[in-house]
């Protein structure tokens, strides 16, 4: 549907910011990426297209990119949804910000304590942050909400580019507990 609105509409925003987030599902990080950025060109002022920018280059690497992307999501919009303060969280961790993606973390889970993927997120920062005490806690809420999750699942669903990303995030889980 985005690319038959793109075909219709090539100067619409949303619809480059939407194909960037289904090519970066699909792996296809290089389309993903044009997409992405095609949407803040476009519409420098779009919140929701620094968003979308944030969540491919979350996936496509750089980590410090999606950071300044979310970040930018966050100070163009007044009242940003708090689905975009998760993803800076997130952003953080993989940029190896443990304390800044625990801040983050931390406050999104009190708001939306039965979202498994904030305690994810929380176990991995955990781990890497060497408090594994806390990174089994955060592990053990996960699996009640999700109890389905395995290591294995994880790694052929979540389509980040780069290995280094995906072994680091697999090592954190299994000191958290995880398998």
């Amino acid at each position: 549907m985005a690319q038959r609105a793109v075909a219709l509409n090539d100067a619409l925003p949303l619809p480059h910011a939407i194909l960037g987030r289904v090519f970066s599902w699909k792996r296809q990080y290089d389309l993903a990426l044009v997409e992405a950025q095609r949407a803040v060109i476009l519409d420098p002022n779009f919140a929701e297209g620094y968003f979308h920018l944030g969540n491919v280059l979350f996936l496509t690497g750089p980590p410090d990119e999606s950071v300044k992307a979310n970040e930018q999501a966050i100070r163009l919009n007044p009242k940003p949804p708090d689905v975009y303060f998760f993803l800076l969280a997130a952003s953080y961790r993989l940029a190896g910000r443990y304390q800044e993606a625990l801040a983050f973390g931390k406050q999104f889970a009190t708001r939306h304590p039965d979202f498994h993927p904030i305690h994810f997120h929380l176990a991995v920062c955990y781990a890497e942050l060497g408090q594994l005490k806390e990174a089994r806690v955060a592990a053990t809420e996960m699996l009640r909400l999700n109890p389905t999750f395995t290591l294995a699942s994880f790694e052929r669903f979540w389509p980040v580019k780069d290995p280094a990303v995906m072994e680091r995030t697999l090592a954190a889980l299994r000191k958290a507990g995880l398998q």
